[in-house]
């Protein structure tokens, strides 16, 4: 029997402790007193992101983010951490984690909107990191050069045409699952963690 629950409702409804969650692994006021804490917490991140867009990016996928009418590029974010590292005065050299592959385009949709779920908090994060270390770029958190409220809604309708079109939302919300798993266990087995 078909759920009656779209794919970004149940998405959502899934992910509903994904944020409060995540944002407890990372534990921003307790990292970053300084711009060198908050440069080392771009770089963790900066590790993170790149191989999660590079698989959100790779050739093969092309043609199924045509099919659901996604520019992928659009929810790059790699960019925006190597802008504000550049401003901090240089990005340093940053190892490529060995995250789990996506087996198949409907983990990619699901990883992509566990992403995307989870930034909004990024924008709650910016004051309060100014406001214990001074003005620093927080172009990452802001989603400046970013329309957010556009890409969710053009999320949401990929979403819904990749189920349409006979996708399986089970591997869509794997896909989310084990990205938000990668996430918080990425972040509480850093360096950060020997900190607290």
């Amino acid at each position: 029997m078909l759920s009656m629950t779209d794919l970004p409702t149940r998405l959502r409804e899934q992910s509903a402790e994904l944020e409060p969650q995540l944002m407890v692994a990372a534990d921003l006021p307790a990292r970053v007193s300084n711009r060198r804490d908050y440069a080392a917490l771009l770089c963790q991140l900066l590790a993170f992101y790149t191989p999660i867009e590079n698989q959100l990016d790779d050739s093969q996928w092309m043609l199924d983010w045509g099919k659901v009418n996604l520019l992928v590029k659009d929810y790059r974010r790699v960019a925006l951490l190597q802008n504000d590292l550049a401003s901090l005065g240089g990005v340093a050299l940053v190892p490529v984690l060995p995250l789990p592959t996506m087996a198949n385009f409907g983990q990619l949709l699901g990883c992509l909107f566990a992403l995307e779920f989870a930034s909004p908090g990024g924008r709650m994060l910016s004051p309060g990191i100014r406001a214990a270390i001074g003005n620093v770029p927080t172009s990452f958190y802001d989603h400046e050069q970013r329309d957010h409220q556009r890409d969710v809604l053009r999320l949401d309708a990929a979403l819904r045409s990749y189920e349409e079109g006979g996708g399986d939302r089970e591997q869509v919300l794997l896909g989310a699952c084990i990205t938000a798993a990668a996430f918080r266990t990425y972040l509480g087995q850093s360096v950060w963690a020997a900190r607290r």
